[in-house]
């Protein structure tokens, strides 16, 4: 079964490492993940630790902006150690 997500805008390939946390930030753990692409509005990453949809992280050191909040909209494991994840910014 395919998954189909409706995104506002045109993503642009985009790869590159960040750091995240997950909101609230009570323990202080930063997270590394890859994003595969980028919008004005979200973006895609690649995680090595499942996040469900809903959870809100804020990612740090995108190209654009020193750090941005959002929320997962969907997220999928493609191997043993390796999540694809779809994030919309809030605004």
């Amino acid at each position: 079964m395919a998954l189909y997500h409706t995104r506002m805008e045109q993503r642009d390939d985009y790869h590159h490492e960040v750091d995240y946390v997950l909101e609230p930030n009570a323990t202080g753990k930063v997270y590394r993940a890859v994003t595969i692409d980028t919008s004005e509005s979200g973006l895609g990453l690649y995680l090595f630790s499942p996040l469900s949809a809903g959870r809100q992280i804020t990612i740090k050191g995108i190209f654009r902006i020193s750090r941005k909040t959002g929320t997962i909209r969907w997220s999928k494991k493609i191997s043993e150690s390796v999540f694809r994840a779809g994030v919309l910014f809030i605004r």
